[in-house]
Formats: C-alpha cells, sequence, structure tokens
C-alpha cells in the first residue's frame, strides 16, 4: 500500500456531531498514512481524526490513552444478520468472563449516524474489565445491519457529501478502523428470516394484516418491485439491493452472497466466521465452544458454559419464522415457493462463495 503522506484529510467541521459534543478526543498524527487510511478519514474525517493507527498492544482489546484517559473500541462485531440470531449468539457469549458488558448490545455505529465519541462512551461502562485484565478481557458489537449496509452507505449517509457514490467501501472502512478486529456472521433461511422480520417490525404486518395472507400481499410486491428494478436496462442485482435498500429492505437483508462479496476480499478468512442459525439452534454448545475459539477467548468455566447453553433462546420464533402462541399461523405454502424461487440462485452464490453446499437452503 502506497504512503499518502502529503494527502490530510480535513479536520472534523464545527458542526459535526464529534466536536458538537465537546469530544475530550484528542486529535491523531496523520503522518505516513497509506491511500487506503486517507480515503477512509475522507470519507468519514469526524471518526478518523481521533483514531489513531495502532492501538495499545497492552491490551487484548483495540483500546488506546491519551491525555484524556483509556478509550477502547469492541474486539469482535457480530455482522448480521437482523432475525438470525443476533441477539441470541450476543447474549450467549456475553456470560463469558472475558467479554465486557457494553451500554448498547447494538449501536449501529457503521449504518446510522453517531459520534465516535458517543461510540466509545457505550464501552465506558464496562472499562474497569479491560483495565482489570487487559490480557483477555474484550467487548463486542452486535449491531445487525452491518454486513448488509455494504454498498448502500456509511455512518446513515447514502451518498458521499458530493452527491456521488462512495467510493470506499463500508467493510474497507472497518477494516481501515480496526485491521485486527473478528468478525461473526449468521445467517438463516431468508425466507423465515422475512417472515420473521414481518410480525417483528410491527407497521408491515400493521399495514398488510397480521396472517399469512397479509405477509403473501407484501412479500410478493416486494420479490415484483425488485425484480422489476433488475430487469431494468444498466442495473444489476447489486444496485437494485444497494439503490432500493430502504424500499425493499427485509427482502434485501436475505440477499446475503451479495453483500458477502464486498467482505470477502478485505478481510482475511481467518477473521471471519460465519454460523448457520438452523445447525446452531441444534447445537448451541458445539457453535459457542466455535465462537469462543475463532475469538481466541479462554476456557470458560463449567459455570459459564451451563448458563450459555441453558439460556432461553432470545426472540424465539418456530421453524416458519411464527411466534408460537402469537396467533400468527404458518407461513402460506405458495408464498414460502415463491421466495424460495426467488432466494435460490442468491443461496446458491453463498454456497459457492463459502464453498459448502450447506448454504443453499434447497
Amino acid at each position: 500500500e502506497a504512503d499518502a503522506q502529503d494527502v490530510q484529510p480535513a479536520a472534523p467541521e464545527a458542526n459535526t456531531p464529534a466536536s458538537s459534543k465537546e469530544t475530550e478526543l484528542v486529535l491523531v498524527d496523520q503522518s505516513g498514512w497509506g491511500e487506503k487510511r486517507v480515503a477512509a478519514a475522507e470519507a468519514l474525517p469526524e471518526i478518523f481524526a481521533y483514531l489513531p493507527k495502532d492501538f495499545d498492544d497492552k491490551y487484548k482489546n483495540p483500546c488506546w490513552e491519551d491525555r484524556a484517559g483509556l478509550h477502547c473500541l469492541p474486539y469482535f462485531h457480530i455482522l448480521g444478520v437482523s432475525k438470525c440470531g443476533t441477539t441470541d449468539l450476543y447474549r450467549r457469549i456475553s456470560l463469558h468472563h472475558n467479554v465486557q458488558k457494553s451500554s448498547n448490545k447494538g449501536p449501529h455505529f457503521w449504518d446510522e449516524k453517531h459520534s465516535l465519541q458517543w461510540y466509545l462512551d457505550i464501552y465506558k461502562s464496562g472499562q474497569s474489565g479491560i483495565e482489570s485484565d487487559p490480557a483477555h478481557a474484550v467487548f463486542g458489537d452486535a449491531s445487525s445491519n452491518t454486513l448488509t449496509y455494504s454498498g448502500v452507505g456509511l455512518q446513515g449517509k447514502v451518498a458521499s457529501p458530493s452527491g456521488q457514490p462512495w467510493t470506499i467501501s463500508l467493510p474497507e472502512v472497518l477494516f481501515q478502523a480496526q485491521p485486527q478486529v473478528k468478525l461473526i456472521a449468521i445467517f438463516r433461511n431468508p425466507v423465515d428470516r422475512m417472515y420473521s422480520a414481518y410480525y417483528y417490525y410491527g407497521h408491515y404486518a400493521q399495514k398488510f394484516g397480521k396472517n399469512a395472507d397479509g405477509f403473501h400481499v407484501y412479500a410478493k410486491a416486494m420479490v415484483d418491485g425488485f425484480n422489476s428494478c433488475a430487469a431494468s436496462a444498466g442495473m444489476t442485482n447489486k444496485v437494485c439491493a444497494t439503490s432500493k435498500f430502504s424500499q425493499y429492505e427485509q427482502l434485501i437483508k436475505g440477499l446475503y452472497a451479495l453483500f458477502l462479496a464486498d467482505w470477502l476480499p478485505v478481510f482475511p478468512r481467518s477473521q471471519m466466521l460465519f454460523i448457520k442459525a438452523e445447525d446452531y439452534y441444534k447445537d448451541v454448545e458445539g457453535h459457542m465452544k466455535q465462537v469462543v475459539s475463532h475469538l481466541g477467548l479462554e476456557d470458560a468455566t463449567q459455570d459459564e458454559w451451563r448458563a450459555m447453553i441453558e439460556l432461553e433462546v432470545a426472540n424465539k420464533r418456530g421453524a416458519n419464522g411464527v411466534n408460537r402462541g402469537s396467533g400468527e399461523g404458518d407461513m402460506h405454502t405458495h408464498t414460502r415457493d415463491m421466495l424460495q424461487e426467488f432466494y435460490q440462485p442468491f443461496n446458491d452464490m453463498l454456497s459457492d462463495l463459502l464453498g459448502n453446499n450447506m448454504w443453499s437452503w434447497a
């Protein structure tokens, strides 16, 4: 990577969140930065103006000290995807003694507009644990839209200040911020994920009906709209997924491969762990051992293992994405067939990307 010592990103303007909060952070030396980091800083100057290139190797977790004290970012991210089990996974791994508590499980720092100071403050409550066990203690972030916001925007902004699409991707920005970060993504059959989201985010069911008929009308409108976009001259599936994200969000979030294709070339595969939700719930213990190993945590105690395994499932829904006892009912077979047909090429693409046909959900 070529150095770009003479190219310096602008300092945050007076009206940016970082400065408007009277941040306690100290501006960092930007000399010797490579062109990718400069590009990241030009995209998000209010973050990179205060973010050091290197962290204190005294800590396992990415932390640094300045005259204002100790500041820490999360050591690992559960990137998503929403309604696939991110909350459940985070709750279980948080029972491990190495994982310190923060004030916000899913702050959505990279897909919503927040200042760096605001993000760092989330981890202040657990910082004493980092300081008391610097070689092992870590923080995690389980923002469930991070993976699927790649190509859509940065920090809630869908276009650069010039009005043009971003020239740097969210994975590239995160890599420049934290090149050693550990990443986890959990994927669920996208048909079930969409059905679950339809009821979880109540405004969909409120508009179309809290029943299988209403979901069918909604799902068909989403599929037809997306297919119409993709069939338009000059459009591709990826362009439609990113440019129409807010319009067809719950359908698009199940197009895992389109977004993952942005992440795989950026981060070493050894830093990434992919979990199939259906398998995870069949073998929670086995998968939690895999997560602990991936994160390089100490062995959990017997009590911690028991607590992690026996913890009640978060946001529990049945095989069809149904919250049993809610009266919602199962998805219509013809709706499932329609969605399965829509998603199948993308599921096959995911299998190709990850080299395993377990992701086809066929």
